[in-house]
């Protein structure tokens, strides 16, 4: 029996490699128009922009986020996270921020707002921004509420 020649070789790596990309596209198609979620955990530092004097906050996020593709190719992203922590002078924070991404082709924007509540007796914020990208340009609000 004679060794199996180059040819053949790649004539069988090219076969196994449009399987696989087969498969894949497969998978693909199947999933689009299917929402996907995840849940992701996230470390942030800041400053309360109502009560500086707090120092440094460190929060803690869990994101659970929901993916969608539409049939028009655009992709959604709803993201919600819940957080907690506290600050440098020891006030304990609650956040929850609701968050909609939409993108479509090279370009997208993001819509969120955030609730940050001080168990401490400074003030709450409130926060409310829209990023559209590339280039990315934020538009940021925030009120201070008792």
């Amino acid at each position: 029996m004679r060794p199996p020649t180059i040819h053949f070789i790649v004539g069988r790596l090219v076969a196994v490699g449009t399987l696989v990309i087969a498969v894949a596209r497969a998978r693909i198609a199947r999933q689009r128009g299917r929402d996907r979620e995840r849940a992701l955990h996230v470390h942030v530092t800041n400053m309360n922009p109502c009560a500086p004097q707090d120092g440094l906050v460190t929060l803690n996020f869990e994101e659970h986020r929901v993916t969608q593709q539409l049939a028009d190719g655009t992709l959604v992203i709803h993201s919600n996270f819940h957080g907690t922590g506290s600050s440098a002078s020891g006030v304990e924070y609650v956040v929850n921020r609701h968050q909609v991404t939409v993108v479509v082709g090279q370009t997208g924007s993001a819509t969120f707002e955030v609730r940050r509540i001080s168990k401490g007796s400074g003030d709450n914020v409130q926060i409310e921004a829209t990023r559209t990208f590339p280039p990315v340009v934020d538009t940021i609000t925030f009120r201070c509420v008792g």
